[in-house]
């Protein structure tokens, strides 16, 4: 026999069974269709009101669609299920089988009148969604209600065709392009208000992507095809100057950078230096494991622009946005040609494929040599002591690399400098920093201990102290300095030098200061 207890339980049990099956709305053909009880919303559909609706607006055929009930939402709209019907959060049922890419779905619901231009509270359209989820059937059926090809969302002002490159849907890609979709279109540039320079500000899309570069971020390859096959220009900026290219290098897609290469894209504008960085410099942001593999190498590549003339002292204007940008931290360097990167970090064996095909030795990167950074003097650094990104190095280290460039015809008088009032030479350069290393170095190789810089200062000068023109407390290395520093023993080498060499020592005149002459003291 039962005890009370159990008896209570299964009562109380029953109670709540009860309680759930009367309870106000529970069987209406609205929520039995979210609650996907199909039997109960086909029979309710002769009975019951079609297009009730729920506090948020959802209806029996809104629940169908949404449920993928291809069936169920013939029956409906049969019965006169109202097509457009939107619930509070802007969508439609034509905005929900298009994000499911249900062609089928799509192309009932245009027949029963929904509007093909509908958009959600963000703009997207449903035409824009059912080319992200890859439905071709969908896609031409939408097409042929009359849908607005090159509709731009409210948010970043894209367009269906950039959805439907970035995620590799190429087939969508070439219809919307033979249908008279924009292939060159540019979604919107961003400004962020009040962010000016440093920290998050070259973190912070710019925006104004081509569907060529959304497909070169995402490693498109069917959709990059299909868009140089339209026409596109691989040659269209961003904001910050990057090239489709230069975006494919910069997530290590090869496969598809030979492609833009093979394409038409310029060559010439970097995408070596970003390239070639890819052998020694790991990505400085993470990206989801993906199951591609190149096929492609970065030799590869060089290769094949070496063949087609590549410019080798071409560089970047514009640095690609990475969060690190100092010597040797992360990418994204500008105004550096690919030696002087390969030299800096020491990578011999790029350097001599480099000078094999004709590098430059003495070119210049924001106003230094491959001989600058193979000395470590580069202007815009200091030596140890300062926090540069740069390790401190000793000559004995770096002589290998320094003599490749010896051998390939770098000069050690070659002038360095950006044009402004601290131009000069190497010397100048290892005098600013009082290294005595570089110094005799540089005196065993012949280097002219008379050269003036533009500032009208020999080496021995700048050991003295003697500041550049227009700049009586120079900035080194981003910071200023409390005082021009002197160095004694640099005086010394130099004047001893000079005295050997018969060179007069003269009393040190500046020229004239020109007007508005306000360059850095830099050297």
């Amino acid at each position: 026999m039962k005890n009370f207890k159990t008896i209570k339980i299964q009562l109380f049990a029953s109670f709540l069974l009860l309680i759930g099956s009367i309870q106000p709305g529970f069987s209406s053909i609205v929520d039995m269709a979210e609650n996907q009880n199909w039997q109960g919303v086909q029979a309710s559909i002769s009975t019951e009101d079609v297009n009730e609706r729920q506090p948020d607006g959802m209806s029996a055929l809104f629940w169908a669609v949404y449920y993928d009930q291809t069936d169920m939402v013939r029956l409906l709209l049969n019965a006169n299920a109202n097509a457009d019907a939107n619930n509070r959060f802007g969508m439609t049922p034509l905005i929900q089988a298009s994000m499911n890419g249900n062609g089928a779905v799509i192309s009932m619901l245009l027949d029963s009148s929904a509007n093909p231009n509908t958009y959600t509270l963000q703009g997207d359209t449903a035409l824009m969604n059912a080319a992200k989820a890859g439905s071709t059937t969908g896609v031409q059926a939408l097409i042929e209600a009359g849908a607005e090809i090159d509709a731009r969302d409210s948010h970043l002002s894209q367009t269906s065709l950039m959805w439907a490159a970035a995620n590799n849907n190429a087939e969508i890609v070439r219809i919307l392009g033979e249908n008279g979709a924009d292939i060159n279109a540019r979604s919107a540039e961003l400004e962020f208000a009040g962010i000016t320079q440093g920290g998050p500000s070259g973190f912070l899309p710019s925006g104004g992507l081509t569907a060529l570069h959304h497909a070169a971020r995402e490693n498109a390859i069917q959709s990059v095809e299909v868009l140089l096959s339209l026409g596109a220009n691989p040659n269209i900026l961003d904001p910050q100057g990057i090239s489709p290219l230069r975006i494919a290098a910069a997530n290590a897609n090869l496969d598809l950078a030979k492609i833009l290469i093979e394409g038409g894209s310029n060559i010439n504008d970097g995408a070596l230096v970003d390239i070639m960085e890819l052998e020694y410099k790991e990505l400085a942001f993470a990206r989801a494991a993906t199951n591609y593999t190149n096929q492609t190498t970065v030799r590869n590549l060089l290769t094949l622009m070496f063949d087609m003339g590549v410019d080798l002292d071409a560089y970047p204007e514009t640095a690609l946005p990475y969060p690190h940008n100092s010597f040797t931290l992360g990418k994204g360097t500008s105004g550096r040609t690919a030696l002087y990167n390969s030299t800096e970090g020491l990578h011999n064996d790029l350097m001599t494929l480099l000078l094999e095909e004709g590098a430059n030795p003495n070119s210049l990167s924001n106003g230094n040599t491959p001989l600058s950074a193979a000395l470590f003097i580069m202007s815009g650094t200091r030596p140890s002591g300062v926090f540069t990104g740069v390790a401190e190095r000793k000559l004995t280290d770096l002589m290998p690399t320094i003599q490749l460039l010896l051998n390939y015809g770098a000069d050690v008088n070659t002038l360095t400098g950006t044009g402004g009032s601290a131009d000069g030479t190497l010397l100048h350069q290892a005098a600013f920093y009082g290294n005595d290393e570089v110094i005799e170095f540089l005196l065993d190789k012949g280097v002219d201990l008379s050269q003036k810089d533009s500032s009208n200062r020999t080496a021995l000068d700048i050991a003295s102290g003697v500041p550049a023109v227009g700049d009586e407390m120079p900035t080194m290395g981003g910071m200023p300095a409390t005082e021009t520093p002197i160095y004694e023993n640099t005086m010394v080498i130099l004047t001893e030098a000079m005295n050997a060499q018969g060179i007069a020592i003269e009393e040190y005149v500046a020229p004239p200061l020109e007007e508005g002459d306000e360059e850095s003291g830099e050297a």
